[in-house]
């Protein structure tokens, strides 16, 4: 064999083995990256600091002696560090600073099962702890790990029992540690940090006196943001899914009458922009007919969004007219029917033609009453998108509407002109001595994940002052700030797995051209 071969051979062989040293070298730092929870760091200045809202969301559970525990499951040494939960344990700490005898922080280790809190009490096992919270207040499983953090409070009945509240934050869906305390929009990415409202709302949720369950139906096509679903569990509910097929309703005050179907206590039901209607009938399939007796025989409440673009729902829109609000509609030249679109001119933000607009309060009690709440610290704007009309009749009242000079259009032709429509309306019904409420919005993005994480605008105080005002929520933590992040860091923190997995493909390939165009280069000689 000659040496220009033998060269060659060297020179492949060589090449084959840097590459076999980049893979391995790529897939162990992958696979410590997901054990360890390991994620590049972003040195992005961003302003954490607090709201002050939670000197008055704590003041009466500090005035009766209240304490809550904080417990991390993380060393405090390795928390600092930690990428996500770093922002999560600043919020703590300045709240511990403010609240000293009111918040108690922990540190449990979960490898080791020892309390790393303090000095004295380092080495104390916290195994029984730490399988208790493996199952919540319902009794339903959850997971305890290093980015798991639960809320804890204690009270003494005076008799000398003491009852824990707890609520465990396990982020055990998303391989993103502490995602519970940050803002996911809808294609995965961190796009906010909310925790200080997080944190707020959890030390409230241990306070409260009982936890009602909001349902979403499903099975009509409904779409439910998880910003909407993480601010319900944020007002203080448990939050569960619906099947009317299945399922009878009753209030949480009402005793069981199942008839040999299945019962569910709910202190709401949500309608998510249905695209399918609700089945009207007799017995099982009886979906509106079960709506309605929760509503007018236990005193029901009920949230429902309708996309003014979707097609009309008779079912529903009937069961809803009952309570003085419908939709407006009309013929169009094709002999459909659609909804009316609203389009703004004098609130209407730039870019789409007036279809994009700020909401104004009505000029009722339930309007004055969810903009001082919602104004107190934030803008009391609310906006919406692609909204239809409401008609309102009866006791229907709107809460949220255009201003006057708002325009109706049907299939980009114009219906009305220059009048204020309802967009937000809300109705409540007694009969037998049973009160059962109802709201509705006509455009879907009143909830959307952009316009209630957005300090900017009111939507998401919105919705805390309708939870507590009109249907009775235990918790609203007004007023705590969200922290937009950029999308560098967003990158380098949803998107560390995908790096990885591009360095390990890009990289050896590289190395493996060099290598090519090396050895051509040698035989040219």
């Amino acid at each position: 064999m000659n040496r220009k071969v033998k060269d060659n051979l060297f020179a492949t062989l060589m090449t084959a083995l840097v590459i076999a040293f980049i893979v391995l070298a790529n897939v162990v730092l992958y696979s410590l990256t997901v054990i360890n929870e390991w994620y590049f760091a972003y040195t992005e200045e961003i302003d954490l600091s607090l709201s002050g809202s939670t000197r008055e969301l704590f003041a009466d559970a500090e005035k009766k002696g209240r304490k809550v525990d904080i417990i991390f499951c993380m060393p405090r040494d390795e928390l600092k560090n930690h990428t996500t939960g770093k922002d999560v344990l600043h919020t703590v700490e300045q709240l511990k600073e403010l609240h000293p005898d009111f918040i108690n922080i922990k540190y449990y280790n979960v490898t080791t099962k020892l309390d790393e809190t303090k000095p004295d009490e380092k080495g104390k096992s916290v195994s029984a702890e730490l399988e208790k919270y493996k199952t919540d207040m319902r009794g339903k499983e959850t997971v305890i790990h290093k980015g798991t953090v639960i809320f804890s409070s204690k009270i003494s009945d005076g008799a000398g029992n003491v009852r824990e509240d707890y609520i465990v934050l396990s982020n055990q869906y998303s391989g993103v540690p502490f995602v519970d305390f940050f803002h996911i929009d809808t294609d995965g990415y961190i796009t906010a940090y909310i925790g200080e409202e997080v944190v707020a709302s959890m030390v409230l949720w241990t306070l409260a006196t009982e936890h009602k369950t909001v349902y979403f139906t499903k099975g009509h096509g409904e779409s439910v943001d998880v910003a909407f679903a993480k601010a319900l569990e944020r007002a203080g509910y448990y939050v569960e899914e619906l099947d009317l097929l299945r399922t009878k309703l009753v209030n949480n005050e009402s005793a069981d009458k199942d008839n040999g179907l299945n019962v569910d206590r709910a202190a709401m039901v949500i309608i998510s922009n249905p695209t399918a209607d609700f089945l009207k009938g007799d017995g099982v399939d009886a979906e509106i007919e079960k709506l309605r007796e929760y509503l007018g025989t236990y005193g029901g409440s009920l949230y429902v969004s309708l996309d003014p673009y979707a097609k009309t729902l008779p079912n529903l829109e009937a069961l809803l007219s009952e309570y003085g609000i419908s939709m407006m509609s009309g013929k169009a030249d094709d002999g459909e029917i659609y909804r009316q679109i609203v389009r703004e001119s004098q609130n209407a933000t730039p870019g789409d033609g007036g279809f994009t607009f700020v909401a104004n309060y009505a000029d009722n009690e339930f309007g004055k009453k969810f903009s001082e709440k919602t104004g107190k610290y934030v803008d009391d704007k609310v906006l919406l998108k692609n909204a239809g009309a409401l008609s309102l009749s009866g006791s229907a009242k709107p809460v949220l509407v255009t201003s006057a000079s708002a325009d109706t259009l049907i299939k980009g032709e114009t219906v009305k002109t220059s009048e204020q429509f309802a967009v937000g309306a809300i109705s409540e019904k007694t009969e037998k001595n049973v009160t059962s409420r109802v709201f509705v919005t006509s455009s879907v993005y009143l909830t959307a994940s952009d316009a209630v994480v957005s300090d900017s605008y009111a939507n998401r105080g919105f919705t805390y002052a309708l939870f507590e005002t009109f249907f009775d929520a235990p918790v609203a933590p007004y007023g705590c700030k969200a922290v937009p992040y950029s999308t560098g860091r967003l990158d380098v923190t949803m998107g560390t797995a995908r790096l990885y997995t591009v360095l390990v493909m890009i990289i050896p390939v590289a190395i493996a051209a060099v290598g090519i165009v090396v050895n051509k280069r040698r035989k040219n000689r």
